[in-house]
């Protein structure tokens, strides 16, 4: 998506010699092309703000609404669903912004005080973005984007499909991108193929396990890992713990 396709035309009214049905078509026209407008606005503003608060956090964000892709393009989902899970994706960390600083940049580990103020920002993202016109199901989306399949997510602790679709989406790309990413300090950057058997070995607990089968089936080499059979490992290296036990601010 660019701002170049949310660019306005504006259109003037036309004159009052014009049957009402014309007048109140234009009229729709118009409004829709204030809401338009306002949404070009809403969008171009918080990119800014994603840039200036952390320009890792803004990488972060892209990567992962790229990587939404691999799922939302494979479910048939229509237009609107598809603007409303990469709208989401591409702002599910938006919350942050509300984080200080020194938790959010921390390249350690963090207490469990601070893992509790950074679990704090699905909730901010939604209340920021519900505020503005025509976001709330992007907002619903952001909220949930950290429940976990099993109900151990948070922040509502929802369980399987009572999470929505779009959430579910937007946490397989966000942990797929945080586990190839070079810009994480602490820890090792992993391979396509790694991370892909990290989600295998999470589908079922941590993410819906048919949508991780099709991010595989689009990512993976020749299709050929399923969850089914999550126990491939990589023998050489060792093991890794759950993804739930090793908080970072970034995460």
């Amino acid at each position: 998506m660019s701002i170049q396709s949310l660019t306005i035309v504006r259109t003037g009214m036309y004159g009052f010699e014009r049957p009402l049905l014309l007048k109140l078509q234009l009229l729709e026209k118009m409004l829709q092309h204030e809401r338009q407008q306002q949404f070009a606005e809403a969008f171009s503003a918080l990119t800014q703000v994603l840039l200036v608060k952390d320009a890792q956090l803004y990488r972060h964000s892209y990567r992962v609404q790229y990587f939404t892709h691999y799922l939302t393009y494979a479910l048939n989902l229509s237009k609107d669903e598809l603007m409303t899970v990469e709208l989401a994706a591409l702002f599910h960390d938006i919350g942050k912004i509300g984080i200080r600083d020194k938790v959010l940049h921390k390249a350690s580990y963090l207490t469990p005080l601070e893992f509790e103020h950074i679990k704090e920002h699905p909730i901010r993202g939604a209340l920021l973005l519900s505020q503005l016109s025509a976001w709330g199901k992007v907002a619903t989306l952001v909220q949930h984007h950290h429940e976990h399949w099993d109900g151990h997510g948070y922040p509502n602790g929802l369980r399987g499909e009572a999470i929505p679709l779009g959430a579910r989406i937007v946490a397989i790309a966000d942990a797929f991108e945080v586990m190839t990413s070079p810009d994480r300090t602490y820890q090792t950057t992993r391979t396509p193929l790694q991370a892909l058997e990290e989600l295998l070995r999470s589908a079922g607990s941590h993410f819906d396990p048919v949508l991780v089968n099709y991010f595989s089936a689009r990512l993976g080499p020749g299709a050929g890992i399923h969850a089914e059979s999550s126990a491939i490992s990589d023998h050489n290296t060792p093991a890794r713990q759950p993804l739930q036990s090793r908080p970072h601010a970034q995460d």
